[in-house]
C-alpha cells in the first residue's frame, strides 16, 4: 500500500504517541539503525530519528512479538503479578545480594533484546522491578554502579546494558550513578559454560576501582544476569580494595536461585 506524505506523517505520529503512552517505553539514548549505533544528544533530533527508524523497522514486543512496541502492556501486566525479590548467596565482600526474577520466560527474552538488539526501552521495565525489589530490603547505599564492560566489548556493542538499567533505576529512586568508579581493564573470555571456580579464575583481577571515587562510599552494584556471582564478587572486591565501605548487589535476573 502506497501512503502519501500526510498519511505517512500521521501514521508515524500515531505510533510515536502510542509508544510514549506505554508505561514501559522510554526514549533510548542509543539507537540502532541497520546494525550501527547512532549517538543522539538533542531530544528533538532523537525523537525524529526514533520515529523514522520505527516507521522503517517497526519494533516488536520482546515478550510476545506484538508489532509496534518494544514491550506491550499485556506483558507488563503479566510480569507485574510475579514476585520481585529473591535473595542471592552472599560472597564476601558483598554485604547482601538479590535479584528480581529467574532467568527464564519473558524476562529472559527481554534481557536478550536489551543486550543484543539495543532495545533500550526495556531498561525501564527492569528498573521498575528493581525499584519494587529494593522496597523489600533495608539496604542503605549512596551510589549505583553498573557492572562495566571492557572497552573492546563496549565498542563492539555500542552500549553497556548494565549502565542503561542503572540509569533508568536512578531516575526512579533518585540515587546517582557513578560509572567511572570501576573499570574492566582486562578483557576476559565468555563466562558461558564455565562453572563457578572457572568463572572466578576468568574474572580474577579483571576489575579495578578508583580510590578517589570509592573511599568511604556505599554502593549498589547493578547487572542484568547473575549466574554464579563470580563477576559481582570480583567487582565488589575491587571496590572494597579501593576503600568502599559497603557493597550491595542487585540484578534483573539470576540463572540459579537457592
Amino acid at each position: 500500500m502506497v501512503m502519501n506524505r500526510d498519511s505517512a506523517h500521521e501514521h508515524g505520529a500515531q505510533r510515536h504517541n502510542q509508544q510514549l503512552n506505554t508505561e514501559a517505553q522510554v526514549r533510548p539514548e542509543l539507537l540502532s539503525f541497520t546494525g550501527k549505533v547512532i549517538m543522539t544528544r538533542r531530544p528533538f533530533l532523537s525523537t525524529i530519528v526514533t520515529t523514522i527508524i520505527d516507521w522503517l523497522y517497526p519494533p516488536r514486543c520482546a515478550g510476545c512479538g506484538r508489532l509496534d512496541t518494544h514491550w506491550c502492556a499485556m506483558c507488563q501486566r503479566e510480569i507485574d503479578t510475579e514476585p520481585v525479590y529473591f535473595p542471592l548467596p552472599l560472597y564476601p565482600p558483598i554485604a547482601a545480594a538479590a535479584t528480581t526474577s529467574h532467568y527464564t520466560g519473558k524476562i529472559r527474552r527481554a534481557i536478550k533484546a536489551l543486550k543484543y538488539d539495543n532495545a533500550q526501552a526495556l531498561s525501564d521495565v527492569f528498573a521498575r522491578r528493581m525499584e519494587a525489589c529494593l522496597r523489600e530490603t533495608k539496604w542503605i547505599y549512596d551510589t549505583l554502579i553498573p557492572v562495566p564492560l571492557h572497552k573492546d566489548h563496549f565498542h563492539q556493542r555500542g552500549y553497556n546494558q548494565a549502565y542503561s538499567i542503572a540509569h533508568a533505576l536512578a531516575q526512579r529512586i533518585g540515587v546517582p550513578v557513578e560509572a567511572n568508579a570501576i573499570e574492566r581493564w582486562r578483557s576476559t573470555r565468555s563466562q558461558v559454560g564455565l562453572n563457578r571456580e572457572a568463572r572466578m579464575q576468568n574474572v580474577h583481577n579483571a576489575f579495578r576501582a578508583s580510590p578517589t571515587l570509592s573511599q568511604g562510599r556505599t554502593f549498589l552494584l547493578i547487572d542484568d544476569v547473575c549466574t554464579t556471582g563470580a563477576t559481582l564478587q570480583s567487582c565488589a572486591q575491587a571496590l572494597a580494595n579501593a576503600g568502599a565501605q559497603r557493597i550491595y548487589c542487585l540484578t534483573v535476573s539470576a540463572a540459579r536461585l537457592r
